[in-house]
């Protein structure tokens, strides 16, 4: 089953005969399947950099849209903009696990870097490790380090992915090619991905603005 076959996916974003607002979901369609497309890439930039970790490609993604669709039920009202958000969430939340989506440079110049170097070299000698044995770190150490750190701060890298200009083929590009929803939902989506790692008490406190749809974007389902 893709997620074009969920129902969330067909009450909100899909094709419709007879569709009052067939142009404009015609965009926010346009506008997510634009976006998995540029994100697939990333995802699958996981599994080279974190090996060990279960599999978080597009698939991983997709599958949330069945896991969505056996939580919402067919009867929640839920909005095309709602959807188009909650998919663009669902491709990027895990995109921070990908080394692509860091500059490594100031990754690797942290000072969470260099004390979790030291943490890892205490833990293996017993002892506080001294500038020179942080600095010449064996490889195996520093890679452990690196996929530990990859994981734990993945969902704060989330905010730079949609908002980042990237280089392909030579030329900027934006993951999320619309302007108009860049611009107005990027914040919305890099928080509700980094809202995974949250304690479930905290959401309902922290996303308590209502965020309405900009103008000629349908605000209801069908």
């Amino acid at each position: 089953m893709g997620y074009q076959d969920t129902h969330l996916w067909n009450r909100t974003l899909g094709e419709a005969p007879n569709d009052r607002w067939v142009r404009e979901r015609a965009a926010l369609r346009q506008a997510f399947e634009s976006l998995r497309a540029n994100m697939k890439w990333f995802l699958e930039n996981i599994g080279c950099d974190l090996p060990h970790f279960t599999v978080h490609d597009v698939t991983h993604s997709d599958a949330l849209w069945e896991m969505a669709d056996l939580i919402l039920g067919e009867t929640y009202q839920i909005t095309p903009i709602e959807a188009f958000i909650l998919g663009a969430t669902f491709l990027v939340h895990d995109a921070g696990m990908s080394a692509a989506a860091r500059d490594e440079t100031a990754f690797e110049s942290s000072v969470r870097w260099r004390d979790s170097l030291a943490l890892a070299l205490r833990r293996l000698t017993g002892r506080t490790p001294s500038e020179a044995e942080i600095a010449g770190v064996d490889q195996k150490t520093r890679r452990e380090v690196f996929e530990s750190l990859l994981r734990e701060t993945h969902s704060e890298a989330v905010a730079q992915l949609l908002t980042k200009e990237w280089n392909s083929c030579g030329r900027s590009v934006q993951l999320l090619d619309n302007n108009e929803l860049r611009s107005t939902y990027t914040a919305l989506i890099a928080e509700i991905a980094a809202s995974h790692w949250w304690p479930a008490s905290t959401l309902r406190e922290h996303f308590r603005t209502e965020l309405g749809p900009f103008r000629g974007i349908p605000n209801s389902g069908r």
